[in-house]
């Protein structure tokens, strides 16, 4: 699965997003893609269909230009296939309409999706959020896609509304990000770069905050950041049923003041981030350059810091790197008490690859292979682990090459 909304260009080792492949393929002109932005913004909806809709793409050059820029992507004419049923049932319809994507086939933990844009970073993290699978992404046609959804999906299904805060029984609301059962402080492996962000959130679950109302979690990517955060909500549902949450992380944030049409929703919007006892937001850094976005965070959280409420922000970088965020946002932020967590140790990683291999084994080789390699967080030795142990339960061995040839998707093996 791919994991993010742009491609690293190999002369520069830049990351390239979609519309600057558009810009740099020539098949279409800078003035067609800013049209096309510009009707997207006004009217919502995804990029690709605006541009086979103004006919400043067919869909065969759409299809041929992803392709040939991610030439490990598959074309599936959804025409000539049987699509699963139950495979649909695992992504909600207003995810499929928003995002213009189709489950098509169920196999074990994966999930094969059609999708006319398999690079949007924003749909991908939404069918994460959704569903435990493994999405295997296809590309398929616009009108292709458009015409399944309205075969597989219910036409009554009506368009989902903006829910109450998180409770324990709304777990799925469309507010906030959906949270995974399994990230709790018992699975939380803690050494010495991590001790003391474990011990606070503990605190702030467990407390309300007595020694603390207000924290800015920092830390690389994948160190850990959002398992505490579900930590602390998992808790919350586990023990506390009528404290009020909401755990949201700032992609969600950002996309859902993008879809408000009016101040009256906005001011909606906010008024039902601020009716909490505690505000979970995730990956802050994703903010910087979003003006907007940053000054409705800053209305949110000083509403909660006034009266009282407590807050957890996390963010890839300490606040001192951020320069260019929101004068009074950083100021703010400045308040809180900080603390950070260390690039991972080789024995963490270690000890959190071996939790993820659980009682199914692996040898220790290989796991001493994925700890020791450099470039590896977290978050990515976990879909490392979960990969291997899908090749061992199909019979493959785990041996230097496949090993090789599963962490080469995150890393240049041999780094």
């Amino acid at each position: 699965m791919m994991k993010k909304d742009a491609k690293v260009d190999e002369k520069t080792g830049v990351k390239v997003t979609f519309v600057e492949l558009l810009e740099k393929s020539g098949v279409i002109t800078r003035e067609a893609i800013k049209n096309a932005l510009a009707e997207q913004w006004e009217r919502g909806g995804t990029l690709e269909e605006i541009l086979v809709e103004k006919g400043f793409l067919n869909e065969e050059q759409l299809v041929k230009f992803i392709l040939d820029n991610f030439p490990m992507l598959h074309y599936v004419n959804l025409k000539n296939i049987d699509i699963d049923p139950e495979a649909v049932e695992h992504i909600p319809a207003r995810i499929a309409r928003k995002y213009l994507v189709i489950p098509i086939r169920k196999k074990g933990k994966s999930l094969a999706v059609a999708m006319a844009n398999p690079i949007n970073r924003e749909m991908l993290a939404e069918l994460k959020n959704v569903t435990d699978l493994k999405i295997r992404p296809f590309i398929s046609k616009v009108s292709e896609i458009k015409e399944a959804i309205e075969k597989y999906y219910a036409e009554t299904e009506s368009a989902e509304k903006i829910s109450e805060p998180f409770t324990g029984s709304t777990i799925r609301g469309e507010i906030g990000v959906l949270i995974a059962k399994d990230k709790t402080f018992d699975s939380f492996v803690v050494d010495e770069t991590n001790k003391h962000a474990f011990l606070l959130c503990k605190d702030i679950a467990e407390t309300r905050g007595v020694g603390a109302k207000k924290v800015f979690l920092f830390g690389p990517e994948g160190s850990g950041k959002s398992h505490l955060l579900q930590a602390i909500a998992n808790y919350i549902l586990e023990n506390e049923a009528l404290r009020r949450f909401i755990y949201i992380d700032a992609y969600k944030f950002y996309s859902t003041l993008k879809e408000l049409k009016t101040e009256r929703d906005i001011d909606r919007y906010l008024e039902i981030l601020r009716d909490v006892d505690i505000l979970l937001f995730d990956d802050l850094d994703f903010l910087v350059g979003k003006d907007f976005a940053q000054d409705a965070l800053l209305t949110v959280l000083s509403d909660l810091v006034s009266r009282g409420k407590q807050a957890v922000v996390t963010c890839s970088l300490p606040l001192k790197n951020m320069p260019t965020l929101n004068r009074k946002l950083r100021q703010l932020l400045t308040e809180f008490m900080t603390i950070g967590i260390e690039e991972p140790s080789t024995d963490l990683k270690r000890k959190v690859a071996r939790m993820f291999v659980g009682e199914e084994g692996l040898p220790s080789s290989v796991i001493d292979q994925i700890a020791s390699k450099p470039g590896l967080n977290l978050k990515k030795i976990e879909t490392i682990v979960h990969e291997l142990l899908t090749y061992k339960r199909l019979g493959e061995r785990i041996d230097e090459n496949l090993l090789n040839k599963v962490i080469g998707a995150f890393i240049e093996v041999g780094k």
